[in-house]
């Protein structure tokens, strides 16, 4: 899910239900829907929206690996390299600074 936001969201347009229509199993469709509707305080500040929306960024990537990580065949050696590369680009991801404009 997490990759699928970040295309959008460089294509500079997320569209929750695109996002939604990608999951057809009943219990993943109600946990993607839940993260795109799930409510904030108001957020009065420009740098509190800026914090809310890299948790939120950080949360579903985090999520998606360990999604991953539990459906991963133990002999998948190629699967793994995947998932240490995308927990190092998350990492890398936490430094990183989201400004709204």
């Amino acid at each position: 899910m997490a990759e699928l936001v970040y295309e959008q969201y460089q294509e500079h347009v997320v569209n929750p239900a695109q996002i939604m229509n990608h999951f057809t199993d009943e219990e993943e469709h109600r946990e993607v829907a839940g993260l795109f509707h799930t409510k904030i305080k108001e957020l009065t500040t420009v740098k509190e929206q800026e914090k809310a929306l890299m948790e939120t960024v950080v949360r579903v990537k985090s999520h998606s690996i360990e999604e991953a990580t539990r459906h991963l065949d133990a002999t998948d050696i190629s699967g793994l390299q995947r998932l240490m590369d995308a927990k190092r680009k998350l990492q890398d991801l936490q430094k990183l600074h989201i400004s709204i404009n």
